[in-house]
């Protein structure tokens, strides 16, 4: 993958116990639920790569979510 595409690139923070799904899911304010960081991805263009960091925690997923995950 060149360069110029990684550094095109959106991180979603997912936080259960600290966020809020009101939150911009910045480290310092993360989002709650995997709902939220769904919602947040999918507002940003298609053009650039979307990682979600996702803390270590009970996450109760209300409906079925597909991840791709890639690793370099």
């Amino acid at each position: 993958m060149p360069l110029t595409q990684l550094l095109k690139a959106q991180t979603i923070f997912l936080d259960s116990s600290k966020g809020d799904d009101r939150n911009k899911g910045t480290v310092q304010s993360p989002v709650a639920s995997f709902d939220a960081a769904m919602n947040l991805a999918a507002s940003f263009s298609r053009k650039e790569n979307i990682t979600i960091k996702v803390q270590p925690e009970l996450y109760i997923l209300m409906d079925k979510i597909i991840l791709f995950i890639h690793i370099f």
